[in-house]
């Protein structure tokens, strides 16, 4: 796995995005509960996002350890070519 810039960026943005939302979301949950509003669906839409990013943030957290890896082996194919 070779080190791509827009790679790195993407991962980077979209880590800020979700980071950002789930804040957002927290914010909107602590106001409603300040107000005396009813934050049942908030909370359940929350979970929901939540659910959904989690196999992405998997994977992402994934393939930085493989690059972590990588980097502290060596690549597979000059240990296997040379």
């Amino acid at each position: 796995m070779a080190d791509d810039p827009k790679e790195n960026g993407r991962e980077a943005m979209a880590s800020r995005r979700v980071a950002q939302a789930a804040s957002h979301q927290g914010e909107i949950v602590s106001n409603l509960d300040g107000i005396g509003g009813d934050a049942r669906l908030v909370r359940i839409l929350v979970g929901t996002f939540e659910n959904a990013f989690a196999p992405h943030i998997e994977d992402r957290d994934h393939r930085r350890d493989l690059r972590i890896e990588e980097a502290l082996q060596g690549s597979f194919l000059r240990h296997r070519w040379l």
